[in-house]
């Protein structure tokens, strides 16, 4: 397809469907291939297409185009289809948490976790629960 010939507006209409199709959107990607007339299989040939499309943008689009991606940049992440394990996580009350900990102090607790055979993560909610009872927080 010559994307060249498309309106600024079927071009970025095209890169959205395709961001959301890498995401997992079945929709997006039944939209996307109406709008291609043709069937659309892989990451890869989205990632084909996407190239395509960033290719035929003029200089103009191309500086929209990049203020537009800034801004749903999070997208696909957001789209991200649920697992079973996502499912199961979220039924039984389990969060992922991000701390920013040294690595010497993060690489002796996981040998100390091992050679305790415990989970990292059973050590930790066994240390903060200790913590809160010192503090009297789970009164």
């Amino acid at each position: 397809m010559d994307y060249t010939k498309l309106t600024k507006q079927e071009k970025f209409l095209i890169l959205n469907l395709t961001e959301l199709a890498m995401g997992g959107s079945e929709k997006a990607k039944q939209q996307l291939e109406d709008i291609l007339n043709r069937e659309v299989g892989g990451l890869g040939s989205l990632y084909e297409i996407m190239s395509s499309v960033h290719k035929s943008l003029t200089p103009s689009e191309a500086a929209e185009d990049l203020h537009l991606t800034q801004s749903r940049a999070l997208g696909p992440v957001l789209l991200k289809p649920k697992t079973p394990q996502d499912t199961w996580q979220k039924k039984v009350g389990l969060v992922s948490k991000s701390y920013k900990l040294e690595t010497e102090v993060i690489d002796m607790f996981a040998k100390a976790c091992e050679k305790a055979e415990i989970s990292q993560a059973k050590q930790l909610t066994k240390m903060m629960n200790e913590f809160i009872k010192e503090n009297k927080l789970d009164e």
